[in-house]
């Protein structure tokens, strides 16, 4: 297995008495003139003793007996050539040509990065994913960790904090500069630079009014528009971003992949490929809340051409179980405790709710279709097992109202129903369907 010349960085090396070295937090730097004699180097008494404390330190902890450590098979220095305590880090970096230089597929290796100039192979070596010694990937750079803390330790592979300080448009003051696409708030309403203007200087007082979307807001030199949906048009903040193009011979892509594989075991375990939190402790962002929005996923589709979907779900293939069950997306599951189970989603409004203007249908199954009125139809398939009806007791029977009106039901407490008559009293052992005109319900 052939490197191209890794660079090996060993830091924290100091003499500690007379015939060991230990590992400190003190780098182990020699300090060179830079220029020839000019004295402000380390004395040559000094630099040797770095040296030797370097050497030293490798020899006496665990390093070769020759007092030499030397790189693994992997390129890397082995775990048992670092000095207990040191404070370590390598990577290795391999240059243009140095095809299939490092292996990550044969072996696990130890914690690390790697640095490549696409030559890593890197496919998964863990889970029945993919085989041992499968070689389909290369990558420009590979992370390694092994999570190993105890039940009570929470391990992150790699961790991204972003804390988000400015951004949000500024109180409107006069006599003040703004450039192109600037945005304030001015009586609890926002305003921005006109598009394509430059911008200019504020007046003295008063400032920009006016609620029409569309129409020139002068202020002194700077012309506004009003922004209804109280959102900046640039300044967004990202924590993490992955940005993919797709060129004329691209194969195929993915702009992110994510593979969670489960081991056999007998322990039933909480797993997700991903976990998306939102806390708000802002405002209320309700379907109509005027400003921004508040999403825990946001899923965007643009371009001349139509895609096949925002969102598909499938599956690889039938699990081998006789007792399989499959669910594309499940509003459900158990209650959020400290066992990291779900929260019930039940309890909210709205278990799905669409929005929108559509031009074919809100729903399409197989046989059957909810059209953009919201009307089921039966796409000229035939009923086998019949229509049944939502049960209510009288007094749980939703609102009868002209948006409700043409719908059906039936009760389980009827007293003594008759034909279109209005629904009153409950109390009964009776059923009877009943009908909404809109105004009220009717026995039917």
């Amino acid at each position: 297995m052939a490197l191209s010349r890794p660079t090996l960085v060993l830091t924290a090396f100091l003499v500690a008495g007379v015939d060991r070295a230990r590992a400190t937090d003190l780098p182990l730097a020699i300090n060179v003139d830079p220029a020839a004699n000019d004295r402000t180097g380390d004395p040559l008494r000094t630099a040797f003793q770095k040296t030797m404390s370097a050497v030293n330190a490798l020899y006496y902890q665990r390093a070769q007996a020759n007092g030499l450590a030397t790189l693994g098979a992997d390129g890397r220095l082995p775990s048992s050539q670092i000095p207990a305590g040191a404070a370590f880090s390598q990577s290795i970096s391999v240059g243009a040509g140095a095809e299939n230089a490092i292996d990550l597929i044969t072996s696990a290796p130890t914690n690390g990065t790697w640095i490549t100039h696409g030559s890593l192979k890197a496919e998964p070596i863990l889970g029945p994913f993919n085989g041992v010694a499968q070689d389909l990937t290369r990558a420009g750079l590979a992370r390694w960790y092994t999570a190993s803390g105890n039940s009570d330790t929470g391990e992150y592979a790699n961790l991204f904090n972003m804390h988000v300080t400015g951004g949000y448009p500024t109180a409107w003051q006069g006599r003040s500069a703004y450039r192109a696409r600037s945005t304030v708030i001015n009586g609890g309403r926002m305003y921005v630079v006109k598009p394509g203007t430059r911008g200019g200087t504020s007046a003295a007082s008063g400032g920009p009014t006016g609620t029409t979307p569309g129409v020139d807001i002068a202020d002194g030199s700077v012309i506004w528009r009003y922004e209804p949906n109280m959102q900046a048009a640039n300044g967004g903040k990202t924590n993490f971003a992955l940005m993919t193009y797709a060129d004329t011979n691209a194969s195929a892509t993915w702009g992110a992949a994510i593979d969670t594989q489960i081991s056999n075991g007998t322990n039933r375990i909480n797993v997700n490929s991903v976990e998306i939190d939102l806390n708000n402790y802002r405002l209320d962002y309700g379907a109509r809340a005027p400003g921004g929005s508040a999403n825990a996923l946001q899923i965007f589709m643009g371009g001349p051409r139509r895609s096949s979907a925002a969102l598909a779900i499938s599956a690889y293939d039938t699990p081998s179980d006789a007792a399989n069950s499959v669910n594309g997306i499940t509003l459900c599951c158990d209650r959020l405790v400290s066992d990291n189970s779900i929260l019930d989603l039940t309890h909210a409004q709205t278990g799905i709710r669409l929005g929108g203007v559509y031009s074919g249908y809100q729903i399409t199954g197989t046989g059957w279709n909810v059209n953009p009125v919201g009307v089921l139809t039966a796409a000229g398939a035939v009923m086998t097992a019949g229509f049944r009806l939502a049960p209510f007791t009288v007094s749980t029977l939703y609102a009868c109202v002209p948006a409700s009106v043409g719908t059906m039901a039936y009760v389980t407490d009827a007293t003594s129903p008759a034909y279109d008559a209005v629904v009153t009293t409950g109390g009964g052992t009776k059923l009877s369907p009943v009908f909404c005109d809109g105004t009220a319900w009717r026995y039917r």
